[in-house]
């Protein structure tokens, strides 16, 4: 999906650091009016991340996603596309880019790239 696109040259790009010490961990991220939550979760047992996308609408938490696994320089969230709901792009991505995989290893190259920009 980012071959043929800069991040760099992209509009409105924000960067969250995934601190794997913190793990299981939520942020909440707030966009077009509605407020997000990511969980992210490590599947020890197999060497993978995931995860799970909640939306909180009048003090309630609403599951959209669960599990989800972290794909290097791959879009997360796209099944919830049917909800019509506004997400920007949620994209695990290693600016080092020695990473072949997103393990417990390789978290610390990897940030979840935000992009706001419809154009991605």
């Amino acid at each position: 999906m980012l071959k043929d696109k800069n991040i760099a040259t992209l509009n409105e790009v924000e960067y969250i650091e995934i601190d794997k010490e913190l793990i299981p961990y939520s942020f909440t991220y707030d966009y077009e009016d509605n407020i997000f939550e990511i969980e992210i979760r490590y599947n020890a047992e197999f060497d993978y991340f995931t995860a799970d996308l909640y939306i909180l609408k009048d003090s309630e938490k609403i599951t959209l996603i669960l599990g989800e696994k972290l794909m290097l320089s791959q879009l997360m969230f796209m099944s919830i596309t049917y909800l019509n709901i506004k997400l920007p792009a949620f994209i695990p991505y290693d600016f080092s880019e020695k990473s072949k995989k997103i393990g417990w290893d390789e978290i610390k190259n990897i940030s979840l790239v935000v992009v706001k920009d419809d154009t991605v």
